[in-house]
């Protein structure tokens, strides 16, 4: 199974998009979400949500998949990190957490991941799954084929 880790905040909408996202509204670039829905559908690649925007207060699983898919997202969405609570928890620790709570569908290897994120805070070791985003202009399609790359290279 492949697996992208997908943050939201400077991968789906991007900065020149601040006057929207500056009002606290769940925004995203129907360009970019093209893209990415293109990335999944290629890849046949299922969704872990990384983004903060899964713990916004009172807003569950349910309704975090619903709104993204009012926003055009058509992935398979299976899940979202940990949110966990350390001081300087690192989201590649959330990511850690989430392949080691799902090793039973993931394997034990769990190396057939692509995280894709405009924050650099992984492991180390998860360097080799990581595409960087520029958070100017989010997820672009030289985003998506770095992505596949890093997917087709763990068959």
């Amino acid at each position: 199974m492949k697996i992208v880790f997908l943050d939201i905040d400077g991968v789906l909408n991007h900065v020149r998009m601040t006057d929207k996202i500056g009002e606290g509204l769940d925004v995203v670039s129907k360009s970019a979400v093209d893209i990415f829905n293109d990335f999944t559908d290629e890849t046949d690649a299922k969704v872990v949500i990384s983004s903060t925007w899964r713990h916004v207060r009172g807003r569950t699983h349910e309704d975090l998949v619903a709104l993204l898919r009012s926003l055009g997202l058509t992935g398979d969405i299976i899940g979202q990190t940990p949110v966990l609570r350390e001081r300087h928890s690192l989201r590649g620790n959330e990511i850690y957490g989430w392949l080691k709570e799902n090793e039973a569908l993931v394997g034990r290897e769990f190396n057939r991941y692509v995280i894709i994120d405009d924050d650099s805070d992984m492991l180390l070791w998860q360097a080799r799954n990581y595409v960087s985003v520029d958070n100017y202009t989010g997820i672009t399609p030289n985003t998506t084929y770095k992505a596949k790359r890093i997917l087709d290279s763990f068959k």
